[in-house]
C-alpha cells in the first residue's frame, strides 16, 4: 500500500515537472519567434539590439548562436 502511494507522488511529481518544461520550452520558442521578428524590422534601433543581444549570447552561451 505504501510503495504505490510513493508511486503516486513520484508520477504527480513528474508530470508536474513535465508541465513546467513544456512551459519554459513554450516561452523560450515564443521568445525566439520574437526575436526573429525583431531581426527582420527595418529599424536600425532593431537591428542594434538583435546584435547586442547576439553580441551577449555568443559570449555567455554559444550553443545558442544558431537560434538568431
Amino acid at each position: 500500500m505504501e510503495l504505490s502511494k510513493s508511486q503516486r507522488d513520484i508520477a504527480a511529481i513528474q508530470e508536474s515537472d513535465r508541465a513546467e518544461m513544456r512551459e519554459m520550452l513554450q516561452n523560450i520558442a515564443m521568445s525566439v519567434d520574437e526575436l526573429r521578428a525583431i531581426r527582420h524590422m527595418p529599424s536600425p534601433a532593431a537591428v542594434e539590439m538583435v546584435q547586442s543581444i547576439e553580441e551577449v549570447c555568443y559570449v555567455r552561451c554559444p550553443l545558442t548562436n544558431n537560434l538568431f
